[in-house]
């Protein structure tokens, strides 16, 4: 009876243990935080209709300090590849361009630890955006290198690193996927450039290609603008004849970038390759050509 006895108890101790960790787990489920109510009211006023887009707009960038707050709210609950995605991401796009653009770090940081997938799960379609179209294009609107900026950001942590890596290794094929809407495979164009160049200039290259549509032309050239490398002038007037006139002028601009590159326009003009008159007069009296 004894022994019995003995075996219970021991039974008894491994049930009270797998009950407390149980207990522990449901605590940590239930003490996840929830959306700051105040961003959820203003997400709330995004999504709706009946205000005015212009109004919205402003709206999504009026409270700096609430922005992770408001993303966090965005993407709360959301499930991918959905309607309601869909309907947000132009909102999670605004939220996010607009902390990029304000190149804090902190905030920054926050944002790609909301965003960024885990090293073993797929980049959702409002990862993709957020990253790519907010955070890459929003350093990048500053006229900053957003590649070296990121890591500058996420220096001493080696969980996001890893986790950035991973994203940047998906946005080849989210990029290449014909299934995805264009705006979004931009977005995953500009992820592309924060690669080694090695690797990503010749991917981008391929979207430079004659007859591809013009936000795959446009995300390449973005993406190639971002690289700090000397093949990118050579590729960007490799096929320039057959962008659209907006990418044409993206073209340009990308072009006038850096010294070396606009050394190279310098040569496609006297070359024939570029008429002088296509570029504004800032641009003409920036690479000396006014005289």
């Amino acid at each position: 009876m004894f022994v019995l006895f003995q075996i219970s108890a021991k039974t008894a101790g491994l049930l009270l243990l797998i009950i407390l960790i149980s207990a522990c787990a449901d605590d940590a489920t239930i003490s996840e935080p929830a959306p700051d109510q105040r961003a959820v009211e203003i997400v709330n006023q995004l999504m709706d209709e009946e205000i005015e887009v212009e109004k919205r707009r402003e709206l999504a960038e009026e409270y700096p300090d609430l922005a992770v707050e408001m993303l966090n709210a965005l993407v709360h609950d959301l499930e991918t590849g959905t309607e309601e995605e869909t309907n947000r991401i132009p909102w999670i796009w605004r939220v996010t361009i607009a902390a990029g653009s304000r190149n804090d770090a902190e905030e920054i940081r926050e944002i790609m630890d909301i965003s960024l997938p885990e090293e073993n799960e797929p980049l959702l379609n409002w990862q993709c955006v957020v990253l790519g179209g907010g955070i890459v294009n929003g350093i990048s609107r500053q006229d900053v290198w957003p590649r070296p900026r990121i890591d500058e950001i996420l220096d001493g942590e080696p969980s996001l690193q890893n986790r950035w890596q991973h994203a940047v290794n998906e946005s080849y094929d989210y990029a290449a996927n014909p299934d995805l809407p264009n705006p979004w495979r931009y977005d995953a164009l500009r992820m592309v450039a924060m690669d080694d160049i090695e690797r990503s200039i010749p991917v981008l290259a391929t979207y430079l290609e004659p007859g591809l549509n013009d936000h795959l032309h446009m995300g390449a050239l973005r993406g190639l603008s971002d690289i700090q490398s000397p093949e990118v002038a050579d590729l960007i007037l490799e096929n320039i004849s057959s962008y659209s006139e907006n990418n044409y002028n993206i073209a340009l601009e990308v072009l006038m970038r850096t010294e070396d590159r606009r050394e190279t326009l310098r040569r496609a003009i006297r070359d024939g390759e570029i008429e002088i008159e296509d570029l504004n007069s800032e641009q003409i009296e920036i690479l000396g050509l006014n005289n």
